[in-house]
């Protein structure tokens, strides 16, 4: 609950981040607002304010933490993308292009590349998750076309199989 109340302050407040700071201290309970924004609201917001492109929002919480914009966004775009994916054409494209513009990447397929491990790890989990299933999958299919992976088996599920597979690869090549 914490977090909604975030939202709801960022989005009525976006220019008073004083105000908003004092608030989460004095009502949440919070005294270092960095690292409440950064460790607790924005993995759980993020989404919510690209979607409803809250620009103010968004760049409210990279000046209170002495982040560059596009930087703030880079550290969530797994997160931000993963939900995105998920979502009907419509709100997605128009959600994909706020995010290029307001982060500074040109392309779709740029996002894609700057967190492709994370976001088919966030994707996988999703897939696990009968309501979302179907989405994640489509999902998880785009990622794939748009990060240019080619496997020599063009059978869509065991193309998708071996995507997935290759990117769990490079996530234990990267821990040891």
């Amino acid at each position: 609950h914490k977090e909604a109340l975030y939202l709801y302050l960022l989005e009525t407040l976006p220019n008073q981040p004083t105000m908003v700071a004092e608030v989460v201290e004095v009502v949440l309970g919070e005294p270092n607002m960095v690292d409440f924004i950064l460790d607790k609201a924005l993995p759980e917001v993020i989404s919510q304010l690209v979607v409803r492109h809250s620009e103010e929002a968004i760049r409210s919480c990279a000046k209170t933490c002495a982040i560059p914009v596009d930087d703030l966004l880079v550290c969530y775009m797994h997160q931000i993308l993963s939900h995105l994916l998920t979502l009907d054409d419509s709100p997605r494209d128009k959600s994909l292009q706020f995010l290029s513009r307001i982060s500074g990447n040109s392309s779709f397929s740029e996002m894609i590349c700057s967190c492709i491990l994370d976001l088919v790890k966030e994707l996988v989990i999703k897939l696990g998750n009968g309501a979302l299933a179907d989405s994640a999958k489509r999902a998880l299919e785009a990622v794939m076309v748009r990060s240019g992976f080619e496997a020599k088996n063009e059978d869509s599920k065991n193309k998708l199989s071996g995507f997935i597979a290759q990117n769990f690869l490079n996530i234990f090549d990267g821990i040891v």
